[in-house]
């Protein structure tokens, strides 16, 4: 990263902890956390016991679902860099779990986490909007999907949700 040549060491990745899928290994983190303000920082994460708990054996951070849904990329649809399938599902894992990243967040357990909506008034700028369009066109590998205004405001609640692990 450019920026990160010209001055090195000043930015950190911070990844909030959501959890994994599984209740069980939610348990096995969560009794190291217990004692954990809220909310807290915890770094670094290369070399510690930290990261072992970030990869727990058989716990998982994406749903079933999600991993079909990039198991299904097409080879020509890959981010630049990304040479298979494979390494994108892995790449994901590292980026939502944070056993990647220079420090976790912990705000609390998985099942009292929520999401905030997004501002409508971003995604219901036609100008912003067309702008999303245009780099999609542009910026993304082929093949170039179009963006979905009636999807996108489905997609887009005004209304908080639990975060889904």
């Amino acid at each position: 990263m450019k920026f990160d040549k010209t001055y090195p060491g000043v930015m950190a990745t911070v990844i909030p902890f959501t959890g994994y899928i599984e209740p069980k290994c939610n348990q096995r983190v969560l009794t190291q956390m217990k004692k954990w303000p809220v909310p807290a920082v915890a770094g670094p994460i290369s070399g510690t016991r930290l990261k072992l708990q970030l990869q727990l054996p058989g716990c998982n951070f994406l749903p079933p679902a999600q991993i079909d849904q990039l198991k299904a990329t097409p080879a020509t649809a890959l981010p630049p860099g990304i040479g298979s399938v494979a390494e994108l599902i892995h790449g994901v894992v590292t980026i939502v779990s944070g056993e990647d990243a220079d420090a976790i967040i912990y705000l609390g357990p998985p099942e009292t986490l929520t999401e905030s909506p997004v501002d409508p008034s971003i995604y219901l700028d036609l100008d912003y909007f067309r702008e999303e369009e245009r780099r999609m066109q542009c910026c993304t590998r082929p093949p170039r999907r179009s963006l979905d205004w009636d999807q996108i405001l489905q997609q887009n609640s005004v209304v908080p949700r639990k975060i889904q692990p």
